[in-house]
């Protein structure tokens, strides 16, 4: 539900969305609040940047981002108790930047036809999306290493299906494995040295690859290092927050000549 500052964040929001508009971009405008203050604003700026993801909630999280450095706090903290006002229903690269991110609630103006993924075209917001993990290498191993393997007392997971120095991002490791001292950790790098100069040890024939453990026991996705939980939560979207005014700006910028189009080329030869 709607409450009474959401009108007050979104017509601040609307006032970016029109200096957008003057700027020749899309008139999209976002502010993100935290404990009833504004700590992060933005417009699209698509055109001006040539680059096709700066958004204006993307822009505003840069800004919140900006804001916590300063500020001395968690980003990750600040954003799991803030709420984002944008004036269109964010499309499905923002709706899960936002997911990912943590933002808990999400206050809209119009719906988002063509991209929207907060109910238009996807439910990013509520949707469940387990990981899919088919595409990594070994596909054959897959459920064997979901099986945390066993420790030794050195904290050097050991595991017969596992080749010596696997790839950490193949292998999934115990909690145990997190409690490492710094000469481990100086023995896994003179390891890699006798690799990289083709020495010989019985040792190397171990999986010392325990750099990458998880304290939660959380598997974590091939190459990426993103625990399997990285879709995030879902979050609540409120919609139809002066949802004309957001639609007039809308309607104003497509009826008008794109600034930005290219010239088109007149053909002054035609062939009979």
């Amino acid at each position: 539900m709607a409450d009474g500052d959401d009108e007050k964040w979104m017509k601040e929001a609307l006032d970016l969305a029109n200096e957008a508009l003057e700027k020749g971009e899309v008139p999209v405008g976002c502010i993100i609040t935290y404990k009833n203050q504004v700590i992060g604003t933005g417009r699209n700026e698509v055109n001006i940047t040539k680059n096709a993801t700066r958004h204006a909630e993307l822009v505003a999280i840069d800004h919140v981002k900006q804001w916590c450095e300063r500020e001395c706090l968690s980003f990750e903290d600040v954003l799991n108790k803030c709420c984002l006002y944008v004036t269109v229903e964010p499309c499905i690269m923002c709706a899960a930047a936002l997911r990912f991110l943590g933002i808990p609630k999400v206050v809209f103006g119009c719906a988002n036809e063509r991209f929207g993924g907060c109910g238009s075209i996807l439910n990013i917001h509520t949707d469940n999306y387990p990981l899919d993990t088919s595409w990594q290498p070994m596909q054959e191993s897959t459920a064997s290493l979901r099986k945390p393997p066993e420790c030794t007392v050195y904290g050097q997971c050991v595991d017969s299906n596992l080749e010596p120095f696997q790839s950490s991002a193949n292998a999934i490791y115990s909690t145990d494995c997190i409690s490492k001292k710094t000469s481990e950790q100086n023995a896994f790098v003179d390891f890699t040295q006798e690799i990289s100069s083709g020495a010989q040890s019985n040792d190397l024939n171990q999986t010392v690859n325990t750099l990458s453990c998880v304290s939660d026991g959380t598997p974590f996705e091939a190459s990426s290092g993103i625990p399997s939980s990285a879709a995030g939560k879902p979050f609540e979207c409120i919609p139809g927050i002066l949802v004309n005014t957001a639609v007039n700006l809308l309607k104003e910028f497509y009826k008008g000549e794109n600034p930005n189009a290219p010239v088109p080329k007149v053909k002054t030869k035609r062939q009979k």
